[in-house]
C-alpha cells in the first residue's frame, strides 16, 4: 500500500484482531500495530408487564390490555408475541400478533372471557450464535359477581292504626343501598311491590 492510504476489513467473529503495519526500504524498515475489539453478540429481555394485569367481568363485552417490554442486544433483535393460553371462548387471534424492532415496545391484547391469558414474547437476534429468549405475561378477566345487598331498611319502621294521632295513610317507606355484583342485576320486593329500580 502506499505511504499514505487506508483499507477496510469486517471481522466476522468477536474478538480481538491486531494488524501490523509495515514500511519497509533500502535502509531497513518500521512496523506498529493496532487491535481492533469485536464485541461479543448480546441479546436482552426484560419481563413484560400487562396493564392492567387483572380485569373485571366482562361479561359479553371485550376490554383491552397493554403489554410493554423492553429488548436491547448487539446486532438489534426482533420482537414477536404470541398468545399461548387462554380461556374457552375467548376472542380470536393471529398466532403472530405483533412483528416489534428495538426496545421499549407496546402491544394492545383484546381479552373477554373469565380466566387467564397467558402471552409469550420472544426476542431474536440475527446472530445465530444466540438463543432465542423468551417471557411471558399473564392477563386475568375476573369472574362473574353475585349480587349483594348493602342495607335494606324501612321508615317508619311501626305504623299507627288508623284513626290514632300521628296516622299518615299508613305509608312506610322501604330503602335499600350499595347494590354491587355483576350487571345487569334485577331488583324486585315481594309482598306484592314486584320490580323496583335505582
Amino acid at each position: 500500500t502506499g505511504p499514505n492510504a487506508g483499507t477496510a476489513r469486517t471481522p466476522s467473529v468477536s474478538g480481538d484482531y491486531t494488524y501490523r503495519i509495515t514500511a519497509s526500504n533500502a535502509i531497513g524498515n518500521s512496523s506498529r500495530d493496532v487491535t481492533v475489539n469485536v464485541a461479543a453478540p448480546t441479546l436482552n429481555l426484560t419481563t413484560p408487564v400487562a396493564s392492567p394485569a387483572s380485569i373485571a367481568y366482562q361479561g359479553g363485552s371485550t376490554a383491552n390490555s397493554s403489554l410493554s417490554w423492553t429488548a436491547t442486544g448487539t446486532p438489534t433483535p426482533t420482537v414477536t408475541i404470541t398468545r399461548i393460553a387462554a380461556p374457552n371462548g375467548a376472542p380470536s387471534f393471529s398466532a403472530n400478533i405483533i412483528g416489534a424492532v428495538g426496545s421499549n415496545q407496546t402491544q394492545s391484547v383484546t381479552v373477554r372471557e373469565s380466566g387467564t391469558y397467558t402471552y409469550r414474547v420472544t426476542a431474536t437476534s440475527t446472530d445465530a450464535s444466540l438463543p432465542p429468549v423468551t417471557r411471558d405475561v399473564t392477563v386475568t378477566v375476573g369472574a362473574p359477581i353475585n349480587p349483594s345487598i348493602g342495607t335494606f331498611i324501612v321508615n317508619p319502621p311501626y305504623l299507627n292504626s288508623p284513626g290514632t294521632v300521628g296516622y299518615t295513610n299508613g305509608n312506610a317507606r322501604l330503602a335499600w343501598t350499595s347494590i354491587a355484583g355483576t350487571g345487569p342485576i334485577a331488583l324486585t320486593i315481594d309482598r306484592g311491590v314486584g320490580t323496583v329500580t335505582n
